[in-house]
């Protein structure tokens, strides 16, 4: 009986001395938060940073504690936990439900997020999230790119209701939880070109900076104009490629693929197709960036254009899909063989979402995720009518995975015939520092 005593007092202070540690860590940093321009108030819970994410401040400990003291504590909120595909940042934002005196309660504010690093530099993608007034939400912008170098980053806050034009309405300073040290790689000169077999493609320009980007023709030679743009403030980069064949300059390959990648461990999928081609050159838009200080790792995958007619044996054709089954709960999938791989095409049920949809299809060839390229060559009807591309939308979900989404078909259609041809890209790597056009807003323009 004693001992039983003395084992449950010394798991008491145990207890006591875990919850006086969480109390004084949790009190120690006054709370860091924001009043932006259209009066929302945002307070800052902290930062996550891995794949694995809980809000700051929830544990299993927390919950033992009476509740006036979870609330003294700024422990009160809702408690959320999730996972990232790869390694990211998550800013945990509280808003005041008491805060906004000039809007309607129940009032939509959508807002989007971009991160600068210690110099000002923006990059990355932008992180939407939305506001309620009045009803406390807690919301977690989340950056898969980080600028680790920095020790302090700021988060800065757009609002991007229509009409808005992208107006900052506030930011924030934090210390960086990613912050690394990370050597520095040696940038090659451009332009610069690469070979694969016979196939060489040359990286002839890479500009990043704030802005929008437009294709301009009827230029001389490869000129990129910067002009302003306005209140478009999402950082932004254009790559110029071209290709030859056997030593002559051809137009029978463009880009399938490209990723960005830097010294860190930043990394960047970029499932683009190619911007604009013309004259020879493929221009290539990537709509989130890495920080313009560093190198760039620049990965390109090359095809074949579809300009050729494709013998159907090439082809894997999925013929007479009934509409009616494109929005049911049955399992519906057809399989094929290409390159020695295992290739499964699945209907998917749509999903709940504000996108309208008719029902979707996800092809995946996981044995050809590093180099395989995937490409929608015809979907018609069962009179023959070819769906435009305002009717389905394709998109990599990531290495060896491609969904298309219908979203609407021809008047009368009863079936649908799908063709999609599997390709195996040439890959080329390129390390090279892109040209900073500028960082007050501009348009670049490409002219060939």
């Amino acid at each position: 009986m004693r001992k039983r005593l003395i084992w449950l007092g010394v798991l008491l202070v145990g207890v006591g001395l875990s919850i006086t540690v969480m109390v004084g860590l949790a009190r120690s940093a006054p709370p860091r938060g924001v009043t932006l321009a259209n009066g929302i108030v945002l307070e800052c819970l902290g930062t996550t940073y891995g794949t694995n994410h809980v809000t700051p401040g929830s544990s299993r400990l927390t919950r033992l504690l009476p509740r006036p003291l979870r609330s003294w504590l700024r422990l009160g909120r809702l408690s959320l936990s999730f996972s990232t595909d790869t390694p990211s940042l998550v800013v945990w934002v509280w808003e005041d439900p008491a805060s906004v005196t000039n809007l309607p309660p129940r009032t939509v504010v959508s807002m989007s997020s971009l991160l600068a690093d210690e110099h000002g530099n923006l990059a990355g993608g932008s992180a939407s999230s939305s506001v309620i007034t009045g009803l406390g939400v807690l919301g977690q912008p989340r950056f898969p790119v980080v600028p680790r170098r920095s020790r302090e980053i700021t988060v800065k806050f757009y609002d991007s209701s229509a009409g808005a034009g992208r107006r900052c309405l506030g930011e924030l300073v934090l210390r960086n939880p990613a912050f690394r040290q990370a050597p520095f790689w040696e940038p090659q000169p451009m332009p610069v070109s690469r070979t694969n077999g016979n196939l060489a493609c040359t990286l002839e320009r890479l500009v990043t900076g704030l802005g929008g980007i437009r294709g301009r023709f009827g230029l001389g030679g490869q000129e990129l104009e910067a002009s302003p743009a306005g209140s478009n403030t999402a950082p932004q980069a254009l790559g110029v490629f071209r290709f030859k064949e056997d030593g002559l300059a051809s137009e029978d390959w463009t880009l399938g693929r490209v990723s960005l990648a830097d010294a860190t461990g930043n990394f960047l999928g970029c499932w683009l197709d190619p911007d604009r081609d013309f004259g020879g050159l493929v221009g290539h838009r990537f709509r989130e960036v890495l920080w313009p200080d560093e190198v760039w790792q620049v990965s390109a995958w090359a095809k074949r254009r579809l300009t050729r007619q494709v013998p159907e044996e090439e082809l894997m054709v999925l013929k007479d899909i009934p509409v009616s089954v494109l929005t049911t709960t049955n399992q519906l999938s057809w399989n094929f063989k290409r390159e020695g791989h295992e290739v499964r095409v699945e209907r998917v049920v749509p999903r709940s979402s504000g996108v309208r949809e008719l029902g979707r299809f996800r092809v995946t060839f996981p044995g050809l995720a590093e180099n395989g390229l995937c490409d929608v060559v015809s979907l018609q009807d069962d009179q023959g009518r070819r769906l435009t591309r305002t009717q389905w939308v394709p998109a990599l979900e990531g290495p060896g995975v491609l969904v298309i989404t219908i979203l609407s078909l021809p008047d009368g259609a009863k079936t649908l015939t799908l063709r999609l041809l599997l390709q195996v890209g040439r890959r080329f790597d390129f390390r090279v520092k892109p040209e900073l056009v500028g960082t007050n807003g501009f348009w670049m323009e490409l002219g060939g």
